[in-house]
């Protein structure tokens, strides 16, 4: 990414305010440190101001990373690889491709992002199937730090409950104490949310309504189990997980499905279609289809345009019965 595409996503008041409020807390708790805890007469002290540094440098990095990094988009152009997929997926006519699976076209971005979750207004980006670790790993940080700043803060705001505490330092104290805790409490019901994502193979937009398969909507129809989700996203080389590389599995424009795991269903192939309803609206509906081999014929699902009826291409019409389900504003900010 050129230095000028980073300045502009850079100058947005989402990351301007993120990287003011980093900024004030880790200044605050460096003072704090050097007047209470002075790093030239205990070498606690000066271990907790690197500390301090080092974390403050690394949560910096982390919110860079994500906003620096796309959330990876479709290829502008991008037709599936068996061609007869097409005709079950929805195309894009800004981006001028087909809408490959799990993912949606953000009107911030202006492009299709794959495997999206959300529009995040505090990088100023998409989050998606390439930044998705950035993201989580940014909150796990992020919490990790504002636990320390209130943890080692804790023993001053005692002293200034006590009233041991004398000078405009006091003040200090009890702000730096109380948003960090704020702060912290914030990341982690945040964090918690995504971490549930994250075990259930899920995005927000999925969250909210469940995709739908041929054997209609099924919410942990991404789902490999646990210990497969979580590697989907970090990658199998565990030592590489708390670490800001992108180690994500797969290409984001096709995924795997729970169906397709279970042994006992032999019915369904491994290949995957995906028809979206909404290319100028703000809802969006996803329909998942398959192939039929084992009966030697397409059994396709094709969605008709607002009616929440699935058509097979044998002619026969299903109601659904889903047609008070809306999607969620596409632009859903966490």
């Amino acid at each position: 990414m050129s230095l000028l595409r980073v300045a502009r996503r850079l100058c947005h008041w989402g990351p301007l305010l993120a990287l003011s409020v980093i900024f004030i807390i880790s200044t605050m708790a460096m003072l704090c440190s050097i007047v209470q805890w002075p790093p030239n007469i205990s070498t606690a002290g000066l271990i907790n101001l690197l500390v301090l540094c080092l974390w403050a440098v690394l949560i910096v990095y982390m919110f860079m990373r994500g906003l620096i990094s796309g959330p990876g988009f479709v290829p502008l152009g991008w037709v599936p690889d068996n061609v007869m997929d097409s005709q079950f997926l929805q195309h894009c006519h800004v981006c001028q491709s087909f809408k490959a699976p799990r993912s949606h076209h953000c009107r911030k971005c202006n492009r299709c992002v794959m495997k999206m979750d959300h529009h995040c207004p505090w990088v100023n980006n998409c989050v998606g199937f390439s930044n998705y670790k950035f993201f989580i790993l940014f909150l796990f940080y992020g919490i990790l730090y504002t636990a320390f700043v209130a943890a080692t803060d804790f023993m001053y705001f005692i002293k200034f409950w006590n009233n041991d505490l004398d000078g405009a330092e006091k003040f200090h104290v009890l702000f730096l104490f109380f948003a960090a805790v704020m702060f912290a409490i914030s990341l982690f019901s945040l964090f918690s949310y995504h971490l549930f994502l994250l075990n259930t193979n899920r995005t927000t937009l999925e969250s909210f309504r469940p995709p739908v398969f041929s054997t209609g909507p099924d919410k942990n129809g991404f789902s490999l189990g646990q210990a497969r989700n979580v590697r989907e996203v970090f990658g199998d080389d565990r030592r590489l997980w708390p670490f800001p590389v992108r180690t994500a599995l797969g290409d984001g424009v096709s995924f795997p499905t729970r169906l397709e795991t279970d042994d006992h269903d032999h019915l369904l192939s491994q290949r995957q279609k995906w028809v979206e309803d909404g290319l100028t609206s703000d809802e969006e509906t996803t329909v998942f289809t398959r192939d039929n081999h084992h009966e030697g014929e397409r059994q396709g699902l094709t969605y008709i345009d607002e009616s929440m009826f699935y058509q097979h291409s044998n002619g026969d019409i299903i109601d659904n019965d889903h047609t008070d389900n809306e999607d969620p504003d596409p632009h859903f900010h966490a």
